[in-house]
């Protein structure tokens, strides 16, 4: 585990949880478009729509229970699998695609589980793109600094720290809020991975 205030997290309101888990949605769907750009897989549409649902939810403070089924359903249909393609962009499109589900599921039961496999899913993406980007060996004892010293992999825990910090310093998610979270992390619509 990399982000060293994730225990913080599990300790806020459900709108805050579901604010951090929102923000990794918007960080990784960039590569999901990339990835489908490039090999003409999947509806980057589908997933858009259940991350302006989870947006929405954060603002209404109401849940939908049968539109969330629907795109539980929809995001699972435009998962690619990695093994049905020659490219690591399909495991960090299937980490965009992990993150939105995750996310839908912890709207449903809200265990604080699932904002680990979110948190993990953000930097294990990024772990495994420098790992083929940079032809390391795992076997290397500097293999896992290399990835931790990168300046992807420093970027997405220092976002993951700063939206939690934020997070815990306000009282209540407005608007304004999640404009300035989504402006701590914007690169300029390319993702965590900076495609």
């Amino acid at each position: 585990m990399y982000i060293k205030n994730l225990g913080e997290l599990k300790a806020l309101a459900y709108e805050k949880q579901l604010t951090f888990a929102y923000l990794a949605c918007e960080r990784l769907y960039p590569n999901y478009v990339h990835f489908s750009n490039h090999h003409v897989f999947g509806d980057p549409t589908a997933l858009k729509e259940a991350i302006a649902f989870i947006r929405s939810a954060i603002l209404a403070k109401t849940l939908n229970h049968t539109q969330r089924e629907r795109l539980l359903h929809a995001v699972n249909e435009h998962t690619p699998l990695p093994e049905d393609f020659d490219s690591i962009l399909a495991s960090s499109a299937l980490d965009a695609t992990s993150v939105i589900f995750h996310t839908l599921d912890f709207m449903g039961d809200q265990h604080s589980s699932s904002l680990e496999d979110i948190s993990n899913a953000a930097t294990d993406s990024i772990h495994m793109f420098l790992q083929s980007k940079l032809s390391l060996d795992y076997l290397s004892p500097d293999f896992e600094n290399i990835i931790m010293q990168h300046p992807l992999m420093i970027q997405e825990v220092h976002i993951q720290e700063g939206v939690i910090t934020y997070l815990s310093k306000i009282d209540k998610i407005e608007e304004e809020d999640l404009e300035t979270l989504l402006a701590m992390q914007d690169k300029e619509g390319k993702g965590n991975l900076g495609l």
